[in-house]
């Protein structure tokens, strides 16, 4: 059984819907890009798979049972989620970031405990924040930031995990230790990790799984290189491309089929 899907989910904020009955299955293990134009829904849907939106029409499982009929607190065991471009309070360390990931695991009478030590431990080791885990959040670089948040993440010890952008606002170098640091997470823990992204390369070369969407719908899903072709890619993007391998992966890379200069102005 597929632990997180949607049936016929139509999702807004209230006016017209973003999203329109969308049927989404989030393979178990592996990572999953959902790719498409701007205002296409893909953050719309992000938010509906972590209850953060109630859908108007359809539903959204988690482990076969509607989101919405599970407790708060056990989604948040279940299902972590990192937004686009988080602000972490002022002064706060990494390790105290990370430390808060924990909070679904708190009770009233435990309120931290030798398990919780060891997720923040284990998530500072895994994202290599160890050895900067009393530095100030503010004070470190992109890259360094996006980990402590991925940490954060990881300390809440979900078996999901949801990232909005999670490379946004990031120099390349940075980008691809990003990609790199969820690769192995997903690789050695198993993690199931779902991420919008813009950029189809690192979708095509990360992503088992990618979900094309389009003008609130599905256009295409499956694996990246079913789904990244210059066709699929054409109908969602309006763009012509040519689809070549990566020299060092096989996976496809998305190449604009005109030269520079050689479209006309719109």
């Amino acid at each position: 059984m597929t632990r997180l899907e949607t049936q016929g989910a139509v999702i807004g904020y209230g006016g017209p819907p973003i999203v329109h009955g969308v049927d989404v299955e989030i393979p178990d293990g592996q990572i999953t890009a959902i790719i498409g134009p701007n205002g296409c829904g893909k953050s719309t849907l992000l938010r509906a798979l972590v209850r953060l939106l109630t859908p108007s029409d359809g539903t959204v499982l988690l482990d076969g049972e509607d989101i919405h009929r599970v407790p708060t607190r056990e989604v948040a065991r279940r299902v972590g989620l990192l937004p686009q471009s988080p602000l972490a309070p002022a002064g706060i360390t990494v390790k105290e970031l990370v430390a808060r990931g924990r909070t679904p695991h708190q009770k009233v009478l435990r309120p931290w405990s030798a398990a919780d030590e060891t997720a923040v431990m284990s998530a500072l080791h895994s994202t290599g924040l160890t050895s900067i885990q009393d530095a100030v959040v503010d004070e470190l670089s992109g890259g360094q930031r996006q980990r402590a948040w991925i940490a954060m993440a990881l300390a809440q010890d979900t078996p999901l995990m949801i990232l909005d952008e999670p490379t946004t606002y990031l120099d390349i170098a940075h980008q691809y230790e990003v990609m790199d640091l969820l690769h192995r997470l997903n690789d050695r823990q198993e993690r199931t990790i779902v991420m919008v992204v813009h950029d189809l390369h690192q979708a095509a070369r990360y992503a088992h799984h990618v979900i094309a969407m389009s003008e609130g719908r599905v256009a295409a899903s499956g694996p990246a290189a079913e789904v990244l072709t210059a066709e699929t890619v054409g109908d969602v993007f309006g763009l012509e491309v040519r689809v070549i391998p990566d020299p060092v992966t096989g996976t496809p890379v998305i190449v604009p089929a005109h030269a520079p200069g050689g479209r006309a102005d719109t």
